[in-house]
Order: structure tokens, then C-alpha cells, then sequence
């Protein structure tokens, strides 16, 4: 028996939102049967779009294909979001931010902030503690460094390095393209978020920019 998938799961094959493939139903370029008020698309539906369209998963489309920009100095690394974050690690982190309604609640998926920092090499994975104190050029280096994440609607937040160090603060920033299972909208593709903050305000939205800058 062939399996059947909600618009919400061919959403996340195709990397695509609930709104696009309700269109390609609409346009009947995907095959969907109505059970009541909603609609069940069959896999092998979903394996023929893909066939037609020479897509491998996750490049549908109507996908966005946006990038991220991490640079510090003269090193510059350009990322497809979420496609190339999605080669690290992912995570998925619950936050509860307060609003004038109340406590919104959330669950996001995404990579930690650390971890794409120290998989491009912009951070050491890890400091050399036996040297402390004093601290060593890598400590006194961490220590005046901060960085900077901008919005496409210019917001910018700032970030001590040393907070996001285990060794240190160990601040979960995440990098999410998820919440509560469903592809971000209007805030992605890729959003930045601080779960352990009470205010949802650091969380940088349509994230474009991160830069790493050093106090001399």
C-alpha cells in the first residue's frame, strides 16, 4: 500500500510552503484526493512531480533559494538556507517568549550558531583551558570578539563571542527553518532564534548576515 502524505509533509519534501502546494493541487499539478475539508496527496504523486520537474528533494518548484553571508576580515563563506545548514548537525530547541497576549510558546529545528561558526573555522571548536588563567592569545582573542547578525529589514543583534562558547556562556543561538514542524513563512527562510531569552527580541528575522568583528 502506497503511502499517503498531508500537504504539511510534501511542504517539507519539497521545501516548499502549505500555500504553494495547495496551488500546484489547485493547478493540478499534483495529484491530491479531498478526504472532508482537507487533502491527502499520495506518494508516488509526489515521486512523479519530482521526476517531471528534474528535481532532487528539497529544490521544488517556487522553493526560495536564498543565501547567507558569514564573514570575518577577508574570510567570506556565502550559504544556501536552509539547504547548505542542513548539511550540519541539526538541532531542535523549545522557546517561550513573552508577548502583550501572554507566553507564546514554539518548538524550532535548526543549527546552533556555534556549530556553523566552528564548521567553517571563523571559531575554534574547542579552547585550550590549561593555560588559565592567564589567558592565552585564543582566550584574550575570544574575549574581544562579538558578532553582529543582520535581518533583510536591517535589524541587528550582538552576540559576545564568549557567550556562545561552551567554555564560557554556552548560549544556545539557534538558526531555524522549523517551527513546530512547519517550514517558516514570512520570517524565514531561515530565522534566528535565542531560546533561553525571555523576550523574543534578539531573534533576527529573514536572517542575511553574520559578521564577526574584533576590538583592538
Amino acid at each position: 500500500m502506497s503511502t499517503v502524505l498531508r500537504p504539511a509533509e510534501v511542504a517539507r519534501a519539497l521545501r516548499i510552503s502549505r500555500v504553494t502546494v495547495y496551488e500546484l493541487i489547485r493547478r493540478g499539478e499534483l495529484p491530491a484526493t479531498r478526504v472532508g475539508h482537507q487533502f491527502r496527496i499520495d506518494a508516488s504523486a509526489l515521486a512523479v512531480y519530482r521526476a517531471a520537474h528534474h528535481e532532487g528533494p528539497g529544490h521544488a518548484t517556487g522553493a526560495r533559494t536564498e543565501s547567507l553571508v558569514v564573514r570575518a576580515g577577508d574570510q567570506v563563506v556565502t550559504l544556501s538556507v536552509p539547504g547548505d545548514l542542513e548539511t550540519l548537525p541539526t538541532t531542535e530547541l523549545s522557546a517561550a517568549f513573552s508577548r502583550r497576549a501572554g507566553v507564546h510558546r514554539a518548538r524550532y529545528r535548526g543549527v546552533l550558531l556555534h556549530s556553523l561558526l566552528t564548521a567553517h573555522g571563523f571559531l575554534p571548536a574547542q579552547l585550550d583551558l590549561s593555560l588559565v588563567p592567564p589567558p592565552t592569545a585564543d582566550h584574550a582573542a575570544v574575549l574581544r570578539s562579538y558578532i553582529a547578525a543582520r535581518g533583510h529589514d536591517g535589524h541587528v543583534v550582538v552576540f559576545s563571542v564568549a557567550e556562545l562558547l561552551p567554555e564560557y556562556g554556552a548560549t544556545l543561538v539557534l538558526l531555524a527553518w522549523e517551527r513546530d514542524g512547519e517550514l517558516l513563512q514570512t520570517s524565514g527562510p531561515v530565522q534566528l532564534v535565542v531560546p533561553s531569552d525571555t523576550l523574543p527580541t534578539r531573534g533576527v528575522r529573514q536572517l542575511e548576515s553574520i559578521e564577526l568583528h574584533r576590538l583592538d
